[in-house]
């Protein structure tokens, strides 16, 4: 089996992986009894992961297409559920988590991913009504807009962020017309609009944003620390372990900021050769999307594209955010960051790419 496998995409999530290992400790050393409580949740997490995408590589895709409605009504039972029931948790001004009392489950991670399947899923059920008539493809953006409000509620604007833009790239990527997606888009443009009239706090965010120095001890002080830690890593870094924001300065050092602390510990290149390592992990995503596609396989081929445009948007925002590009907001970086959840769904995402690579060669992976 492993032969019929895209190992250069095994191997890129398995470094990633590692390297998350790494800096979570280096930057949980001062918050955690010397990081050992946080490394053994990670190396947990990432046993776990494992077997998550064990699990995900011999699911049949066909599984996975036949059963999307499922899958889109699992997403609004779990946006439902956390926001009205005991179940859901409030925490750090959200109640975005779902408490099991052994682990915690944020559910916006999780719906992500079911959303994906389930536009993927209704794409290729649909695809002769598509053909005659692009507006067809848009009725799956009303179920995925309706959780997606759901998930603002959280709130996780972020999430939303991200589930929005890869269904509109997951569309262009299935040949729906370009003018459809612009009016989409500026739809989307006028509902953004709208959030920041209800909710003015996000203004003053933006505000932050565009000169974090004026408030850089009020809304722009996580951006600008964020800042002095690229400035401190110059081209190698301090050293792995040796850096300094992460001693109380930076919030979510190890989480939400965690590329900025990298930065600052292994450097320039170090960044770089990172972002590398994570271009090839979606660049394999995108060549099994583009295999399925030319074996005709249309679910194969959405899906593959969808998680890597998943991964592509996730880590642009996240690093787009560290380095000041775009507005604060609270996403992970895939592999690298501390948490269960998001190593969860990476190695699932993982997993299931994977499948798609066992089921390219019929003669090879037996029957789908």
């Amino acid at each position: 089996m492993i032969s019929r496998l895209d190992n250069t995409l095994i191997f890129a999530a398995l470094l990633l992986s590692a390297i998350g290992i790494v800096i979570v400790y280096s930057t949980s050393s001062q918050l955690a009894f010397g990081g050992s409580d946080m490394l053994v949740r990670q190396l947990l997490y990432l046993f776990l992961g494992m077997l998550a995408f064990m699990v995900a590589l011999y699911v049949p895709l066909r599984w996975y297409e036949n059963l999307y409605p499922f899958a889109l009504l699992m997403a609004l039972v779990l946006a439902v559920v956390v926001l009205y029931t005991d179940l859901g948790k409030t925490a750090g001004g959200g109640r975005r988590w779902l408490d099991f009392g052994f682990f915690t489950l944020q559910v916006s991670e999780w719906i992500r991913l079911l959303l994906l399947i389930y536009l993927a899923g209704y794409l290729a059920s649909n695809q002769r009504a598509i053909e005659k008539n692009a507006w067809e493809a848009m009725k799956p953006l009303l179920w995925i807009v309706l959780v997606c409000v759901l998930v603002y509620l959280e709130p996780d604007f972020g999430s939303v962020v991200i589930v929005l833009a890869s269904s509109l790239i997951l569309l262009y990527i299935h040949r729906v017309p370009l003018r459809h997606l612009v009016i989409i888009g500026c739809l989307g443009l006028i509902g953004l609009a709208a959030v920041l009239v209800v909710e003015p706090y996000r203004i003053g965010r933006i505000q932050s944003f565009l000169d974090p120095w004026v408030e850089q001890f009020s809304g722009g002080y996580q951006l600008t620390q964020s800042l002095i830690s690229f400035g401190y890593g110059e081209w190698l870094g301090v050293g792995l372990g040796a850096g300094v924001q992460k001693l109380d300065y930076l919030p979510s050092a190890h989480n939400d900021f965690v590329f900025a602390v990298f930065v600052e510990e292994l450097g320039f290149i170090g960044g770089v050769l990172l972002l590398v390592l994570m271009s090839l992990l979606i660049y394999r995503c995108y060549v099994a999307g583009a295999t399925a596609t030319k074996q005709g396989d249309t679910f194969a081929s959405l899906v593959a594209y969808g998680c890597g445009v998943l991964f592509a948007v996730q880590t642009m925002i996240n690093i787009g955010v560290a380095t000041g590009l775009i507005p604060t907001k609270g996403l992970t970086l895939p592999f690298i960051s501390y948490g269960g959840n998001s190593l969860l769904m990476s190695a699932i995402m993982i997993g299931i790419v994977s499948r798609v690579w066992l089921e390219l060669n019929p003669s090879e992976s037996g029957n789908h």
